[in-house]
């Protein structure tokens, strides 16, 4: 990154907040992210990427190998509780229509492609953010260990118990 770049700090290493440092990071920001378990182990199940989601990371430069990881041109159906179906669409029609096919892939594959692209070198292990200051010239994370990271600004993709919206929102 050019000197006098923006800098970004990210509360959390799953799938958002991987995808979010890879996108500022290719918009000319120094993303680092910090994720509060100790390594990223195979967490969750599988997952489908609609197209809009496909045609995102499209964008990113990360379409072909999501695609390679999991499984590309999915179609989708919406069915009753009882099993009928209301409406279907195939995967050849999504790609017409929305420009991209759904992808179903592992959570654990599509962590892995997103790891890749942005480095591991990117990603703090074991980093359990507990709170942040924020000033006129940035802001300060504060993990429980006692470090410290500071950025022009911050993310928080720290999940369902967030620490950084709890600080935000209560």
């Amino acid at each position: 990154m050019p000197s006098g770049a923006k800098t970004a700090i990210i509360i959390g290493g799953g799938i958002g907040g991987l995808t979010t440092a890879i996108a500022l990071r290719r918009g000319g920001i120094d993303a680092q992210v910090y994720e509060r378990a100790p390594n990223l182990r195979e967490v969750g199940a599988g997952l489908t990427l609609w197209a809009n989601a496909v045609k995102a990371l499209r964008r990113l430069g990360l379409a072909d190998a999501v695609q390679a990881a999991g499984q590309p041109g999915l179609g989708g159906s919406i069915r009753t509780w009882r099993g009928d179906i209301l409406t279907h669409i195939a995967a050849a029609d999504l790609e017409a229509r929305y420009g991209a096919a759904n992808v179903a892939i592992h959570r654990a594959d599509l962590q892995s492609v997103l790891l890749k692209a942005l480095g591991e070198e990117r990603v703090h292990l074991g980093a359990e953010c507990t709170r942040f200051r924020q000033d006129e010239t940035g802001v300060t994370a504060q993990f429980a260990d006692g470090r410290e990271a500071r950025a022009d600004f911050l993310v928080g993709a720290d999940g369902i118990h967030s620490v950084v919206r709890r600080q935000l929102f209560g």
